[in-house]
Parts: C-alpha cells; structure tokens; sequence
C-alpha cells in the first residue's frame, strides 16, 4: 500500500514539473530595459568632501527688473544720512582708544582696521532686505507712500519711532528694578553681617584707608592701585590737567 502511495506521489510530481516547464518554454524571455541614466551628485572622497566649497544658488525673483528700478528711485529716500566710510571712521575712533598702549604706527593701524571695507555694502545690505520681503508691487506701493507729505515725514522722525523698542524694554527693566530693590536692600545687609567691619589704617601718604580684606593679597592690591593711578593720571593729561 505504501509502495503505490509512494509511486502516485513521484507520478504527480513529474507531471507537474513537466507542465511548468513546457509553460515557461512557451513564454518569450523578457527583453532586458536599459536603465534610464539619472543624474546624481558625483561620489566623494572623504578628503573632497572637505574641501567642496558649499554654494547657494540665489533666489531668483520674476519681478526681479521691476523691483531693481523701483529700489533705484526708493533709495535715495531711505539711505542712511551716513556713509559707510563715515561710520566706520567713527567706530574705528571708539576702538582705538583701547589701543593706546599698542607699539604700532596709528595710520598703519587705521590702513589695517579699514581693509576690504566695501564703501557701497550700505545700499546692497539694504536692498537685500528689502528684496527678501517686498515684492515690486509692495516696494512700488511703499515709495508712492514716501513721496507723499506724509511718508516724507515718517521718514524724518523714523529715527525716533526705532527707538519705541528700546523705550519698551527700558520700561520693563526700570520697572523690574524697582519692584526689587528691597530684595536686592535685604541681600546687601545680610552680606555686610556676614562680613565684619574693617578698621581704617594710615596709609603710606597718611590718608585714612580701609584695612586689606583677609586672604587678599597685598601685591594685588597694589598692582590694582597703580593701574588706577595710572588710568587717573592720563584722564588728568587728556583734561587738560583739570
């Protein structure tokens, strides 16, 4: 009985391979596609990646003439009433002066200070703002505004409406510091009872001085002395010995 099982089962799976096959000789191989050539970002080095410098392509505008022309007649309306040289000059005045102990030539350090400055950045800074929120039609609508009587007089006192912000923030911290003065009062009175009250000594000069504060070092406190002295010295020169 098993014997016949046996034979029936090799029977069917011989008829079956033998259909599957004549199927698949009856079907024409698939003609092989040619991929589609993709364009892809070239592989790189670890050390070419490195060095690849990283480009951004500009935002390109389709109002792009329209909004140049129109930025052309605006400007004059909203530049700066200092040039870029001029503010430069005035912070290079402001700068310098915590150089004064530098051994340096003052118009080699000024050559120095000014190299690269791009005299017209002033008018690009200023369109490229403008560009990255206005359309041509916005900025046309807005210099039509200036040339009335009432844009021109924005434009004068806009000066004054830029500093609203900093108005606001001066209120909110004056407000702040006042609501905290007795906290801040409180504190001042805990770290005096904490530290104890030095007693005033005679000085080299013979003037009244407070005693050193203890673990302070002496030499430090002397170099500190002599570099007020110092400062005091040439704020008396610069004042014309007043």
């Amino acid at each position: 009985m098993s014997r016949s099982i046996n034979a029936l089962f090799i029977v069917s799976f011989c008829f079956v391979s033998s259909v599957s096959a004549f199927a698949q000789k009856g079907k024409k191989a698939p003609t092989p596609v040619e991929p589609v050539p993709v364009a892809s970002a070239p592989t790189l080095t670890p050390s070419a990646t490195k060095k690849a410098p990283a480009t951004t392509t500009p935002r390109s505008f389709e109002d792009s003439a329209e909004f140049a022309k129109t930025f052309k007649e605006l400007y004059p309306l909203v530049k700066p009433k200092q040039s870029i040289k001029e503010i430069a000059d005035q912070q290079y005045t402001r700068l310098s002066r915590g150089f004064t102990k530098v051994d340096m030539d003052s118009a080699q350090m000024y050559k120095m200070a000014m190299t690269n400055l791009d005299t017209n950045a002033g008018e690009k800074i200023i369109f490229d703002i403008y560009r990255k929120n206005l359309s041509a039609k916005e900025l046309k609508g807005y210099l039509n505004f200036l040339k009335t009587a009432e844009g021109k007089k924005i434009v004068e006192v806009m000066p004054q409406l830029q500093r609203s912000q900093a108005e606001v923030n001066g209120y909110a911290l004056k407000t702040l510091n006042t609501n905290l003065a007795p906290i801040r009062q409180k504190q001042n009175e805990m770290m005096k009872k904490e530290q104890p009250p030095r007693d005033s000594v005679k000085g080299p000069d013979g003037k009244m001085t407070l005693s050193p504060n203890p673990g302070m070092d002496p030499n430090r406190m002397r170099m500190r002395d002599s570099v007020m002295k110092a400062r005091q010295e040439e704020m008396t020169k610069s004042s014309g010995g007043k």
